[in-house]
């Protein structure tokens, strides 16, 4: 056989040729062992890595988290997406997922186009229910600029379902070339309003700034984060935020920080970004909703983070799911992405 799969169960285990594989796009800090050290043993409860070979040479690494129950993470629940594509209220068994924490692009890391991946996925598929009674297998949130299963066909050989799932925003700065050429680019009203917000800030004594993470003391960075997404129908642990943000620092360095919305030295609100190979990942929003009266969020999440990006000379802001008509209303791309998922 042409393929052979070798399943590794420590990041620090997996052959360094596989990390070369990494594509060069918005995604490529979700591939990196960086990202994926943290992330994965976060996500589920258990993380291994599968490595794909051809004739012996490397050509693909598949992060995978196993979930033998529900997850505790609700804004990624693959046994919900599973139950959503069998059109099914129950299922049993052991759900795969190759995903990230905090993140929606698929972590495959992977470099030439000419793979047979139904042959791959039905060695994946046996490898797993074998070894670990994995019942089904998902790919998480593809997007047609990052799907290496493109014009694949897998069945009958191997049962799949693909389901749409979250937009995701990506704003393209070097396409517009400077800040003027983006502002001009949007509606009247969406010019007007990048300056009667900024305007209003000043004079209600609001500083927008840009700070180190350690700026702050983390707890309340994981408070304020836990209140943005309860505020949209999920509850999410404030410890977990306060790690994450923690890890962040710990990893990225200067190259992480908070856009932050101050006033009176209460934090109103903030965005908790990475910039990475010429991007800038918008992580994390926090918002203290009994003391912000003043819309900062517009300011912490649009205007400081586009007008960084431009001064930076970065390529893409990377905003994630989420809010689709005050993304697009600023000429953030909303990408329909979706779910593999393998029975």
């Amino acid at each position: 056989m042409d393929y052979s799969l070798r399943v590794v169960h420590a990041i620090d285990d997996v052959e360094q040729t596989f990390w070369t594989l990494n594509r060069r796009n918005f995604a490529h800090l979700y591939r990196t062992p960086e990202y994926l050290r943290d992330s994965q043993t976060r996500l589920g409860d258990q993380s291994i890595y599968v490595e794909v070979f051809r004739h012996s040479t490397p050509i693909a690494l598949i992060p995978v988290v196993l979930f033998h129950e529900e997850s505790g993470y609700p804004p990624f629940n693959p046994h919900q997406m599973v139950r959503e594509a069998l059109s099914s209220d129950w299922i049993h068994g052991t759900v795969a997922a190759s995903a990230v924490l905090f993140a929606w692009p698929c972590p495959i890391l992977v470099n030439t186009s000419d793979i047979e991946w139904p042959t791959v996925m039905a060695l994946l598929r046996s490898t797993l229910r074998e070894n670990f009674g994995v019942r089904y297998i998902v790919f998480a949130f593809m997007s047609s600029l990052d799907d290496p299963f493109s014009g694949s066909t897998f069945e009958p050989d191997v049962p799949v379902q693909v389901m749409p799932h979250k937009l995701y925003g990506v704003l393209d700065l070097e396409s517009y070339g400077s800040l003027d050429g983006y502002r001009a680019s949007l509606s009247r009203n969406a010019r007007r309003s990048f300056v009667v917000e900024e305007r209003n800030l000043r004079r209600w004594g609001v500083k927008i700034e840009q700070q180190p993470i350690s700026a702050y003391h983390s707890l309340e960075i994981g408070v304020l984060g836990a209140n943005v997404f309860e505020k949209y129908g999920t509850k999410v642990d404030p410890r977990v935020l306060e790690s994450f943000a923690k890890h962040l620092d710990a990893t990225y360095g200067h190259a992480a920080g908070l856009f932050t919305a101050v006033k009176d030295s209460d934090l109103l609100s903030f965005s908790l970004y990475v910039v990475h190979d010429g991007v800038l990942h918008l992580k994390m929003l926090g918002r203290n909703y009994e003391l912000d009266r003043y819309g900062t969020y517009f300011s912490v999440g649009y205007h400081a983070p586009i007008q960084f990006g431009f001064r930076q000379g970065l390529r893409f802001i990377d905003y994630g799911p989420g809010a689709p008509g005050p993304k697009q209303r600023r000429g953030i791309d909303m990408i329909r992405t979706y779910a593999y998922v393998f029975s």
